[in-house]
């Protein structure tokens, strides 16, 4: 790996100005990630939605224990985090919050649970 040069890999010109400017190489790969990232925060829209509980998981990992519910929403399944534990039982109707951004969808329940 020591003979690796940037000059071979993508051709001279490109290559020779990466090596001469680590620094602001990095800066600017930095850059554009951030903005990649500051378009995805803005452009979320949220939508609220009444579904129908399927029924409820618990999740143990590493970084602690996290909680899904299986929803059926506009006749489709959908899995989503419950916000903290719940007594959420099969049949239950819940608040499920849409979540649209540059990168998919993402459901998060409302903090209200199973309280409808």
């Amino acid at each position: 790996m020591a003979n690796f040069s940037f000059t071979r890999a993508i051709g001279k010109p490109l290559g020779r100005w990466i090596e001469l400017r680590p620094v602001f190489f990095g800066f600017s790969a930095a850059c554009v990630l951030a903005l990649l990232f500051s378009a995805d925060m803005f452009a979320l829209k949220f939508e609220r939605r009444i579904g129908t509980v399927e029924r409820t998981t618990v999740h143990m990992g590493d970084t602690g224990v996290s909680y899904t519910v299986t929803v059926l929403l506009d006749g489709k399944r959908v899995s989503a985090e419950l916000l903290a534990p719940t007594t959420c039982k099969a049949g239950d109707k819940i608040e499920v919050v849409k979540q649209t951004n540059l990168f998919g969808v993402r459901y998060t329940t409302s903090t209200a649970d199973c309280r409808l």
